[in-house]
């Protein structure tokens, strides 16, 4: 905020009116400029969640929309499937109308999400398993590694062939190619989102790569772990300055990952 002794200008002016880095916001919050006296509209990307229903049990969800409260946003849509117990969210129903992979039935509802008038043109994609750990301003691009490193990090986990076929695409078009394969939110833009889907009609994994790397977005990276994601047996904690956390399957079905999660958030969010 400007102080009450000097007039902003052109610049500042912009930055206050751009707040949010977002664009085309439905949802909105105002403030009035203590100097200027005019109301000026801050901007909120919405957040949406694609949600499946099985071995679902809601632990993972609540907690990560507990640490909405460290993102500026505007309303929260999940898609598919929501538990009975969240409130306060937008439901988009859909289908499970394509079993080739999870991938693909993920893309299918993206398409939905990419349609859907309600949704801000640029909107943060979160997982349930996503979780913000500070105060942000806004979501930024993270990369990870190269494409040989991500491949060969593929077969060492035994990931399907498509998943594989999907970065040996990438690597083809891409010759530079980064992952951006990292355990975060990220920010996707409608219009260009469904402009990624309709050009590599084949590649139904790596999304978030695609679209970074064809639209060479500005990126940093999360440090020497280059992700937040923790795995079945790794000790519970976070660092001082960590910003996210993620995990997988196996850590969230034990007791000591669900009672530190707790601890991380304890106060029950506006959406329980």
């Amino acid at each position: 905020m400007v102080g009450m002794g000097k007039l902003p200008d052109g610049g500042e002016i912009i930055n206050l009116l751009t707040r949010e880095r977002t664009l085309c916001r439905r949802t909105f919050e105002t403030f009035t400029h203590p100097i200027l006296f005019i109301r000026i509209i801050i901007l909120k990307m919405d957040i949406v969640y694609v949600l499946q229903e099985w071995y679902y049990d809601c632990m993972e969800l609540r907690i990560s929309l507990r640490s909405l409260k460290n993102i500026p946003h505007g309303k929260v849509f999940i898609v598919w499937y929501k538990p009975d117990r969240v409130k306060n969210v937008i439901h988009i129903p859909c289908e499970d109308n394509d079993w080739r992979t999870p991938y693909a039935n993920v893309e299918k509802k993206q398409i939905v999400i990419c349609n859907d008038e309600r949704i801000s043109a640029d909107f943060i994609f979160m997982n349930d398993d996503h979780y913000i750990l500070k105060p942000i301003s806004e979501i930024k691009y993270y990369k990870r590694w190269t494409v040989l490193d991500h491949a060969k990090n593929v077969l060492e986990r035994h990931w399907f062939d498509y998943y594989y076929r999907t970065i040996l695409l990438i690597d083809k078009v891409f010759p530079w190619w980064d992952s951006y394969e990292v355990h975060t939110p990220i920010v996707f833009n409608k219009e260009k989102l469904l402009h990624i889907m309709d050009i590599y009609k084949d590649s139904i994994a790596q999304k978030r790569s695609l679209y970074c790397n064809h639209y060479k977005v500005q990126w940093e990276t999360l440090g020497e772990k280059l992700d937040c994601k923790l795995y079945d047996g790794e000790k519970l904690q976070v660092e001082e300055d960590q910003i996210f956390l993620s995990n997988d399957i196996y850590t969230a079905e034990k007791d000591s990952f669900r009672n530190f999660l707790y601890q991380l958030f304890p106060t029950p969010s506006e959406y329980e």
